[in-house]
């Protein structure tokens, strides 16, 4: 059994998928089904999948965006479920770039959610409504 499946490349880089995503489809799916399937659940499940593999994406591409400037080529970035890996085999000469590379996935996350703040109208959080949390 192959354990990723090709989803092209970017700026070079071999960007692949985990067969775990497999499960990971069939379990949204039978949620679906299990709770009432409703086609705007089934876009909502569509489009949360979407979401969680753009942003695997692109804190992988993070890495390896920085590794480039310091001319440290990725060769391919492998998305799992939880996570990524992006194969980086040359590592840089000084401890400082090697940082940055590290630093450069989760300033990417930091950066999409901010994003996605001005997206978000506000709300109250759902631990935050007394009648969610059993006290009435």
């Amino acid at each position: 059994m192959k354990s990723a499946f090709s989803l092209g490349k970017i700026r070079g880089i071999v960007i692949s998928a985990n067969w775990t995503f497999l499960p990971l489809i069939a379990w949204m799916i039978a949620v679906n089904f299990l709770t009432g399937f409703t086609i705007a659940g089934a876009i909502w499940s569509l489009l949360l999948f979407v979401g969680i593999i753009i942003s695997l994406l692109l804190h992988e591409l993070g890495h390896a965006v920085v590794a480039g400037y310091f001319n440290i080529r990725a060769s391919s970035t492998i998305l799992f479920p939880f996570g990524g890996v992006s194969d980086i085999p040359d590592q840089p000469d000084q401890t400082w770039k090697y940082i940055l590379i590290s630093l450069a996935g989760p300033i990417v996350n930091l950066a999409v959610g901010i994003l996605l703040l001005l997206f978000i109208h506000p709300y109250h959080a759902y631990w935050m409504e007394p009648g969610n949390i059993g006290y009435v």
